[in-house]
């Protein structure tokens, strides 16, 4: 992260959690060094036509679990969820690129391509159009994020599989944060074996860390970068 000097961050989320299973940790990080975050989610993640109160009870897990990692800029897109494939891809497109002409970032957490969750894969698609190196655009850093119950879920493929070259190093209180986080949304935390749950995210952190020979990490893979 310490390559990366310019201060302002997106992470991009298809759905609300998404944001903490896969980048929850070093969304700390970068709070603590003092970058602003930005968090864009592009549906509040329902399968049905939700009611007004079951939206804002969503939203509010939201705002709930990011007040926890200290993010306070957050942007609800209100797409449906599952159903991103039924718009247009240039509304998508623009909706996202017009939020990135206002927050003018420089590092970009996004979905990975090849998550079994369609949604996921488009959202990932929508971020390369917003991320195109264009028209004043220049993004420093573009990295994808996994995200537990999704990712490791796909098939696994050369082509599609997460294959992770960036790895952030986590403490304990910033993992414990992070499932904290996730508590936060009561409707889609599940109990341990369930990848998605408080020891899941602990135990995924344990693993990326090892990959490494630390104690605790998150992991991404690096789509670009653009060094001044």
């Amino acid at each position: 992260m310490s390559n990366f000097t310019k201060p302002n961050i997106v992470v991009i989320a298809a759905h609300p959690d998404d944001e903490v299973l896969g980048v929850g940790g070093t969304i700390q990080k970068h709070i603590r060094e003092g970058h602003s975050v930005t968090v864009i989610y592009v549906t509040d993640g329902f399968y049905d036509d939700a009611d007004d109160d079951r939206v804002s009870s969503k939203r509010k897990n939201a705002t709930d679990a990011m007040n926890m990692l200290g993010v306070t800029k957050i942007i609800f897109l209100g797409f449906k969820g599952l159903r991103l494939d039924t718009y247009e891809k240039c509304s998508l497109n623009a909706e996202l690129t017009n939020k990135f002409k206002e927050i003018k970032p420089k590092i970009v957490y996004t979905h990975h391509w090849g998550d079994v969750n369609f949604d996921h894969q488009i959202v990932f698609d929508m971020t390369l159009v917003a991320c195109r190196p264009h028209r004043g655009v220049q993004i420093e850093a573009l990295f994808t994020y996994e995200t537990l119950s999704s990712t490791e879920w796909a098939a696994p493929n050369r082509d599609s599989s997460f294959l992770p070259n960036v790895f952030e190093i986590l403490d304990e209180e910033m993992v414990n944060l992070k499932a904290a986080a996730l508590e936060q949304y009561v409707t889609e935390i599940f109990d341990y074996p369930h990848p998605r749950s408080s020891k899941g995210i602990k135990i995924l952190a344990q693993q990326r860390g090892l990959m490494i020979s630390e104690e605790y990490a998150e992991a991404f893979h690096l789509v670009r970068s653009v060094n001044n």
